[in-house]
């Protein structure tokens, strides 16, 4: 070590002292200082991050699965007022949604069906008397019917394209009732 040697405030000198016993040098007390109140402030900061940042997040996550899985049934809760809660109305919007999209699916099937249905009976129908008596007449009507029938499946290919295309609200009113 190096002591520096003063007389009245003004420098004379330095001494330089060894010894063969080692010392560590002190300890650096701004960086410790420093240190302790980094984790500190990491004490205060982590718990309100995980609750109002990282709960939420996994929370969304979970309703993003439940979602996907076909849990459509359950309103998504909105439980806050922030950016977060912005986000569970998206996505109970996006829920509101997919399920109407779904009954009219359901409904369009059901229609389709029923329409489908009618001149296949006809046909059937028309077949069986066209083999029993030989009339011409019949084959007409069930010329007729599959016309009427090659629309309805015409339409329904022309509603499945607008659909694709995003124009499927525009097709809805032209579907054949």
């Amino acid at each position: 070590y190096w002591v520096r040697l003063d007389r009245g405030g003004v420098p004379q000198g330095a001494l330089r002292l060894e010894s063969s016993v080692w010392h560590p040098p002190p300890p650096n007390l701004p960086v410790i200082a420093a240190g302790c109140w980094m984790a500190v402030f990491a004490l205060m900061i982590v718990p309100p991050l995980y609750l109002w940042v990282l709960r939420p997040l996994r929370r969304m996550v979970a309703v993003a699965h439940h979602l996907g899985e076909g849990g459509l049934d359950e309103p998504v809760p909105v439980t806050r007022s922030d950016e977060f809660g912005e986000l569970e109305r998206a996505f109970e919007s996006l829920r509101q949604r997919i399920q109407l999209m779904l009954k009219l699916r359901h409904r369009l099937l059901g229609d389709i069906s029923h329409e489908l249905r009618g001149p296949l009976g006809r046909v059937t129908i028309g077949l069986s008397l066209a083999e029993e008596s030989g009339e011409p007449a019949f084959f007409q009507d069930i010329k007729r019917e599959l016309r009427a029938m090659d629309e309805l499946i015409g339409e329904l290919l022309e509603f499945a394209r607008a659909q694709s295309a995003g124009r499927a609200d525009a097709q809805i009113g032209r579907a054949h009732v």
